[in-house]
């Protein structure tokens, strides 16, 4: 076993210095070090109190503030048609009554559908595939009703009066020439 030191004690060889630390230093070399941060301190200084000048604009840019001041003036003020942008045209009523009576129509094939291939109505439209926003749908015994309302017109179907097919004769004559039949 090795003796250690008393623990109060410390002796040359405990002290632990930095790898380049040198054995002794004179105080010359900690005064070069001040002198020369203080140096690069007032180095400093001097360069922020002096402000440099603003670089001047190019010659180029007042006319060309100028002409694009007076572009966009005339733009503002006298558009040309090709500045004009045209809105979106809200859809001609008749034009969402004919939308929501083929929506109807289609709602009532896949009901019509769902009806063949299980022998009964669905209980929901999402039960017969239907994804129709707006669209109410009433089963009442053996029959069932579709209903909507488009502004102030109602558009309804009620399977029990008549067939859809006979409905969408009716209510939607150019049907069979958007489809092709």
């Amino acid at each position: 076993m090795t003796e250690r030191p008393p623990e109060g004690r410390t002796t040359d060889k405990d002290q632990i210095k930095p790898f380049h630390a040198k054995e002794v230093s004179t105080g010359q070399e900690t005064a070069d070090v001040v002198k020369a941060v203080l140096e690069h301190a007032a180095a400093r200084d001097e360069a922020a109190k002096k402000k440099s000048a603003p670089k001047p604009q190019p010659i180029w840019m007042l006319p060309m503030g100028l002409t694009l001041a007076v572009l966009a003036t005339f733009l503002l003020v006298a558009p040309p048609p090709w500045v004009v942008v045209n809105p979106i045209a809200a859809q001609a009523p008749e034009d969402a009554v004919e939308n929501l009576q083929s929506a109807l129509y289609l709602s009532g094939s896949r009901i019509e559908g769902y009806l063949q291939r299980n022998g009964r109505l669905p209980q929901t439209l999402a039960e017969a595939g239907v994804t129709v926003s707006g669209l109410e749908y009433r089963v009442i015994g053996e029959s069932y009703t579709l209903i909507s309302t488009i502004g102030d017109q109602d558009v309804f179907f009620n399977s029990a009066v008549e067939s859809l097919g006979e409905w969408g004769a009716r209510e939607l004559p150019g049907l069979r020439e958007k489809m092709g039949s």
